[in-house]
C-alpha cells in the first residue's frame, strides 16, 4: 500500500514511522487530530465576550428608558401643579364636583354633579353660611364655597392652590379632604370630559366696565367709599380720569383717597397710599398690588346685594372721556 507523508507529501515506505524528508512523526495521528480541534475553544470565548456586550447594551437601554419615564413624570407633575395654581379659587369648585362624584356616593353631591353637567351651576363664597338650617363657619384663613345651595367645600384663601386642602362636605358631615393637585390628577385620568363640561369659569362674565373696575380697585383697600362717591356725584366733581397709562379714581381731597389702576390682561395693577402705621397721611407709603379681575369679582360682585352696590356706585362716578 502506497504511503505519503501528511506533512510534505513525499512518497514513503509503508512501514516508515518517520518521514525521512521532513521528520514528520507518522505514529500520532490521533494526537494530531486532537490538537487540531483547539480552535473551537477560542470561538466559545468570543461568543461569551459578545454576550456580555449585548447584556451591557440591554442594561444601558433599560436605564435610558427608565430615566426618560422618570423625567417625563417630573415634567408632567410640574405642568399639573402649574395648571392648578392658575385656577381662580372659585374655579376650584369644578374639582370637588367631579372628584366627589368619583369617590363618594352622596345624594347631594350627585345631584349637583348632574346639574353642573347641564350648565346649572352657581358658586358663592362666604365666611359664614346657613345651609338648609345648618350654620357653617369657615376656619381661620379659609373660605366656604357653596355650590347650588346644596353642598359646600372650603379651602385656604391665602395659600397657592397646590399647597391648599379641599374639605368636602354636604353641610351635615365632612366627606373627606384632598389636595387640589391630587384631585386634578385623578380627574384628568378618569373623568376629564366631565370636568370640562362643568367648567364654571365659562359662564363667568368678566366684561366689566371701567367704572365697575374702578369700584373694585377702590374696595380692594378701602371698604367705606360710598359717602365720597355720593359727595362727588352731588357736587359734579370729576373723580375718574385717565393719565399716563393709569385710571385715577379720586374720592377725597388727599392722597390716601386716590386709587390708581390699569389693566394687564386678566388682572388689575392697583396703586394706593396705605395710611396704616404711618404718622400721618403725608407719610403713608405707596402700595402696589396685582389682582385678577375674576378674584375681585368673586370678592365684591357675587351676591345680588354686592352687584347692586357696585353697579349703583359705578353709575355715580363723574368722568370725562371715559
Amino acid at each position: 500500500m502506497t504511503k505519503f507523508c501528511p506533512n510534505c507529501g513525499k512518497k514513503l515506505d509503508a512501514a516508515a514511522k518517520f518521514c525521512p524528508y521532513c521528520g514528520q512523526n507518522l505514529t500520532h495521528k490521533k494526537e494530531t487530530s486532537q490538537s487540531s480541534i483547539s480552535l473551537p475553544t477560542r470561538s466559545s470565548k468570543s461568543r461569551t465576550h459578545n454576550s456580555k456586550k449585548w447584556w451591557i447594551l440591554l442594561v444601558s437601554v433599560i436605564i435610558l428608558v427608565v430615566g426618560g419615564i422618570f423625567t417625563y413624570k417630573l415634567y408632567e407633575n410640574k405642568q399639573q401643579i402649574t395648571a392648578v395654581n392658575k385656577m381662580p379659587k372659585k374655579k376650584l369648585a369644578d374639582l370637588p364636583i367631579v372628584y366627589t362624584h368619583q369617590h363618594y356616593n352622596n345624594p347631594s353631591w350627585n345631584k349637583v354633579y348632574h346639574q353642573a353637567l347641564h350648565g346649572n351651576l352657581m358658586v358663592q363664597r362666604h365666611t359664614h353660611y346657613n345651609l338648609n338650617g345648618v350654620n357653617i363657619a369657615a376656619q381661620k384663613d379659609h373660605y366656604i364655597y357653596v355650590i347650588n345651595n346644596k353642598v359646600v367645600f372650603s379651602t385656604n384663601k391665602n395659600k397657592a392652590n397646590s399647597d391648599s386642602t379641599l374639605t368636602i362636605s354636604d353641610g351635615k358631615k365632612v366627606l373627606g379632604t384632598v389636595n387640589p393637585v391630587t384631585a386634578y390628577k385623578e380627574v384628568k385620568k378618569k373623568n376629564w370630559n366631565e370636568f370640562q363640561k362643568v367648567d364654571n369659569s365659562k359662564s363667568f362674565n368678566s366684561n366689566f366696565s371701567i367704572r365697575q373696575l374702578a369700584i373694585f380697585a377702590a374696595l380692594s383697600h378701602s371698604a367705606d367709599i360710598e359717602q365720597d362717591v355720593n359727595f362727588n356725584y352731588e357736587n359734579h366733581t370729576q373723580d375718574l380720569k385717565y393719565k399716563n397709562g393709569y385710571y385715577i379714581l379720586q374720592l377725597g381731597g388727599d392722597g390716601v383717597s386716590q386709587t390708581q389702576f390699569k389693566l394687564n390682561g386678566d388682572e388689575l395693577i392697583i396703586k394706593y397710599l396705605d395710611p396704616i402705621g404711618a404718622k400721618d397721611n403725608a407719610d403713608a407709603p405707596q402700595k402696589t398690588i396685582h389682582v385678577t379681575i375674576s378674584d375681585l369679582a368673586e370678592k365684591y360682585y357675587q351676591t345680588s346685594e354686592q352687584k347692586a352696590y357696585v353697579d349703583k356706585l359705578a353709575k355715580k362716578l363723574v368722568t370725562q372721556g371715559i
